[in-house]
């Protein structure tokens, strides 16, 4: 959901939006499902994890650790398609065309529901998970949904102060 007035907004938010869910996959989801057993780690001579794009194809019934980098293109652009839709949507609803404080109180309230869906989409299709049937994944939702709302005032926060600014969901 762009909104703002300048382009050079929408590459700061998306580029925010990307090293954050990039760092958050690396630090948080991926050593919480090694740590809980879900994934098997994998270590090389030099003791590093390896990331999945850097591991032969893995032997039968072996499971390598996807990649974070993939893992942030993958949500920035779920992100991406699901706020343009979702934004449009809001938008076009005379009560969220106001701006007003209440609008956008109810606006980000409506807006959890959503970054629900596109964690546990997330985490399904890169780390194979069923997020909704395990504790450790809704912990994860969880955790993803302060980070999106984190980076959204980062986001509006650019918009503000950079030139060109911008924000999408």
């Amino acid at each position: 959901m762009p909104a703002g007035p300048g382009p050079m907004g929408f590459v700061y938010f998306l580029s925010a939006k990307f090293v954050g869910y990039t760092a958050f996959c690396h630090w948080v989801v991926t050593p919480q499902l090694v740590k809980s057993g879900f994934l098997q780690e994998k270590i090389d001579a030099r003791g590093p994890l390896q990331l999945a794009s850097s591991l032969p194809e893995p032997a039968a019934g072996e499971v390598t650790v996807p990649s974070s980098v993939k893992a942030g293109v993958v949500r920035t652009l779920i992100g991406l398609v699901v706020g343009v839709i979702v934004g449009l949507g809001f938008w076009t609803i005379p009560f969220f065309s106001k701006h007003d404080t209440a609008d956008g109180i109810l606006f980000f309230s409506l807006l959890v529901p959503v970054r629900v869906g596109e964690w546990s989409l997330l985490y399904a299709w890169i780390y194979r998970m069923r997020p909704f049937s395990e504790a450790r994944g809704w912990r994860l939702i969880t955790f993803g949904l302060f980070v999106s709302f984190a980076l959204d005032a980062i986001g509006i926060f650019s918009s503000i102060v950079l030139p060109g600014g911008m924000w999408v969901c």
